[in-house]
């Protein structure tokens, strides 16, 4: 530790006492422990204090003296706090975002959490408006299966999970009733606004999804042993956009020419890591994309309508064609 870390952690050690010091009485306290006077550094160190969340007060001592005091006017100690204001303000702030997600695990620890950082720094917020909003959706269904499935991920348990398909026809009673089958849960994910679960079908052995607003009930099942997961969850979805990966559809090259009033987008955001760019012309920009086809990626590019063509594959091109027509053909009945 350095002398000056020293010499801030006594004055630190004083006032957490709670009793009140003038100047003089501070200084008197300093030379006998360091041989030297505080005079010249005090209100350095003072606003040290100050800046890693110390609740230092003054007043003024009425009394003939007439002198200023200086005092913490709650419980604290910087030895007992190692977190620095600057440290403590990231993770309150990181908590405030957290909270805005309703459903998940650990709400009420979270705002335990928030209310313990601000008794114990002078972090307090000023007033209750958010500074960062979430785009997501608090009114979803499937937000009430998250904590349970969060704890039963981390216990690692087999799942009865019920789900209800999107039905083919009013008559698939099957699928409206729902369907049963036994999970291995392994992650939640969240997606455009909605939430997954990951984790491998107990028959078909297979890694499968279901969207949560999709589940009718779950609760661990028994006479199963957990499988672990054979994958890195945090390469899952390099090769693909959005959380749908087909098994049988492999990796390809996408060559997309996107007009030149959007392509300036396409580049800021990055659409995917494999994306790259090149050829510029009259009518466009070139880019590429190195995935494995899914409807997020299908419906990606049919959002951005007259404004994008499709290159390569064939194949995809002609699903892209087929596909306005039938749209087209609506219209014109």
């Amino acid at each position: 530790m350095s002398q000056k870390r020293e010499k801030i952690e006594y004055l630190d050690a004083l006032f957490s006492t709670r009793f009140k010091y003038t100047r003089e009485q501070l200084d008197e306290r300093f030379q006998l422990k360091f041989k030297q006077s505080l005079k010249r550094i005090f209100f350095n160190y003072i606003q040290i204090l100050k800046e890693e969340g110390a609740p230092l007060k003054t007043e003024y001592d009425k009394t003939k003296f007439g002198k200023t005091l200086y005092f913490y006017d709650e419980v604290f100690s910087l030895t007992k706090n190692p977190l620095k204001s600057e440290h403590l303000q990231k993770v309150k702030t990181a908590l405030t975002i957290l909270k805005q997600v309703e459903g998940l695990p650990q709400t009420d620890e979270l705002t335990a959490l928030i209310a313990m950082v601000e008794s114990q720094t002078n972090l307090k917020t000023v007033d209750n408006q958010p500074i960062v909003l979430l785009d997501h959706r608090p009114s979803s269904d499937g937000i009430r299966w998250i904590s349970k499935l969060y704890k039963w991920i981390e216990e690692k348990t087999v799942l009865e999970l019920v789900y209800r398909p999107y039905p083919q026809d009013a008559l698939d009673y099957e699928r409206i009733q729902g369907k049963k089958v036994y999970f291995h849960p392994y992650f939640l994910k969240e997606s455009q606004r909605y939430w997954y679960l990951f984790g491998l079908n107990q028959v078909t052995q297979t890694i499968q999804n279901y969207e949560l607003d999709r589940i009718v009930s779950v609760k661990a099942a028994s006479g199963f042993v957990f499988c672990p997961a054979r994958f890195p969850f945090k390469t899952y979805f390099d090769d693909v956009i959005g959380v749908t990966k087909f098994g049988n559809y492999e990796l390809q090259l996408y060559r997309i020419r996107v007009s030149k009033a959007i392509a300036p987008y396409w580049k800021s955001r990055k659409l995917h890591a494999s994306q790259t760019w090149g050829e510029e012309a009259e009518n466009g920009v070139i880019f590429e994309f190195k995935l494995r086809w899914n409807y997020e990626w299908q419906n990606l590019i049919l959002h951005y309508g007259k404004n994008v063509e499709v290159l390569e594959p064939i194949a995809f091109r002609m699903s892209i064609q087929q596909i306005l027509k039938d749209t087209l053909a609506l219209y014109e009945a």
